[in-house]
């Protein structure tokens, strides 16, 4: 399977380009807030099928609990931008949802990476998760998200995300104060056609926002999702890469396994301790979620591995 390439939509007097996220109308750009951006798009990719208010939520709204109202906004939003005021570019299906009812010419741009063999898994590597919140009780994130995350996507065939060792193990190659640049070179030298992912986790009303980004990229290519908590900002951001990786793969389920919040908050600070090099206490907390869920398999080989010959009590 190729590597994600960026699309070029061209409807009625709009073209949108996904490398930029830039919205132009006859010719000129057109703002659009970022969430009826990612509404556009969504309805362009799927522009043959009516799509419920249900499935919009869940795809386009990521990671957060919002109403139907935040839908409709979005809606509004993205009909003001394409010149569609009186609704029969972007229909309302009642009972039903929404469908993308023009004429779409769509192309392939220059992809973001080079292309890799086909049906070959796409690699991929997350960085640290950066601690923007200000609170040091929140530092288990830096990698006990990213394992998460990346054992997660590991799960998925078409990827081939660099375990979180391979990571960590680059990262200290190359020194603790190495600019961004500099690390994701260090990472594309073990897997050239790596997609590296760069995330800031920060405190707002209500909960916590995830900014995330692809490098190498565009500067701005930052995209946010929010939650109530930190493990689900891991799992919206687990989701949101298959789609940002795969574009045009199938919805499938979530893809975190369904399990117990605390044992899975559990395991991630698991795996931050054994960063740290506190195995007593990441053998202690992993013990704590097999309690909770025996047959929770990325726990218990973490926990065989320390049972392993070679690592201190």
């Amino acid at each position: 399977m190729p590597l994600a390439s960026h699309r070029r939509y061209r409807f009625g007097r709009c073209e949108l380009h996904t490398s930029t996220r830039e919205l132009r109308v006859d010719g000129a750009p057109r703002p659009l807030e970022p969430l009826a951006y990612d509404l556009l798009v969504f309805l362009l990719r799927h522009r043959a099928q009516p799509l419920s208010k249900d499935r919009l939520l869940d795809e386009v709204w990521l990671g957060r609990e919002v109403s139907v109202g935040a839908l409709a906004r979005a809606v509004m939003l993205v009909r003001k931008a394409i010149g569609d005021a009186d609704a029969t570019q972007l229909r309302t299906l009642h009972g039903v949802g929404y469908q993308l009812a023009i004429d779409v010419h769509e192309e392939t741009e220059a992809p973001a990476l080079p292309q890799a063999p086909d049906d070959a898994p796409v690699p991929l590597a997350l960085l640290p998760f950066e601690n923007l919140t200000g609170d040091l009780s929140l530092d288990w994130t830096r990698v006990g998200l990213m394992g998460l995350v990346g054992g997660v996507l590991a799960g998925d065939t078409r990827l081939a995300p660099l375990t979180a060792e391979v990571v960590l193990a680059t990262l200290r190659a190359v020194g603790p104060d190495a600019p961004l640049p500099t690390r994701v070179q260090a990472l594309r030298a073990r897997s050239p056609a790596c997609h590296v992912v760069h995330t800031r986790i920060r405190h707002e009303a209500g909960g916590y926002r995830l900014d995330y980004r692809l490098l190498p990229g565009p500067d701005d290519g930052w995209a946010a999702l929010h939650a109530a908590d930190p493990m689900r900002l891991a799992r919206a951001l687990a989701r949101r890469l298959v789609h940002r990786v795969l574009p045009g793969s199938p919805p499938g389920d979530d893809a975190f396994p369904v399990h117990d919040p605390w044992a899975m908050q559990l395991h991630a600070r698991a795996m931050q301790a054994i960063h740290d090099g506190d195995v007593t206490s990441a053998r202690l907390m992993l013990n704590v979620v097999l309690d909770l869920e025996p047959d929770y398999a990325e726990a218990r080989r973490a926990s065989d591995r320390l049972a392993a010959p070679g690592h201190a009590s």
